[in-house]
């Protein structure tokens, strides 16, 4: 997985909290950082598996409208899983909101464990076994490459 922490520089402690997460608990997961949102971004994020937007303080009105706007224009990528954090007196309504569209939000408080859990929801699922009942193809010719004696 490859992702780009997308952090405002006056936000170094949720950079350090992200990075410390990713390096601890998703050690094969590639890290970029940007400190700032240049223009026509989308072709910049479609490299990217996981965008983490952290631009502006999390209770800006603000932030929310640049991350529906950047949302839109990766949107039809469907490849690139948003996580954010949203704080302030209209968290939750904003925070379901955004879960409607796709975009993962930070439980609070923010932490270790909350983020580590958002990029939880954001990593591959592991594939599961071929079911018993359904053997596969290299089960049902097993017997054929056995050595015989």
């Amino acid at each position: 997985m490859r992702v780009l922490l997308m952090i405002s520089n006056s936000n170094m402690a949720a950079r350090e909290q992200y990075t410390r997460v990713l390096r601890d608990q998703f050690p094969g997961w590639g890290l970029s950082n940007m400190s700032a949102l240049p223009p026509g971004a989308g072709h910049i994020i479609k490299g990217f598996d996981v965008l983490v937007y952290e631009l502006g303080t999390p209770d800006d009105p603000q932030r929310y409208k640049s991350l529906l706007t950047l949302h839109d224009e990766i949107k039809p990528l469907e490849t690139v899983r948003v996580i954010t954090r949203i704080e302030g007196p209209y968290r939750e309504g904003i925070v379901a909101e955004l879960e409607g569209r796709g975009i993962v939000c930070v439980a609070a408080p923010f932490g270790p464990e909350t983020v580590a859990a958002a990029f939880q929801r954001v990593a591959p699922q592991p594939r599961q076994a071929p079911s018993e009942a359904r053997p596969g193809l290299g089960q049902r010719l097993r017997g054929l490459f056995q050595r015989r004696e």
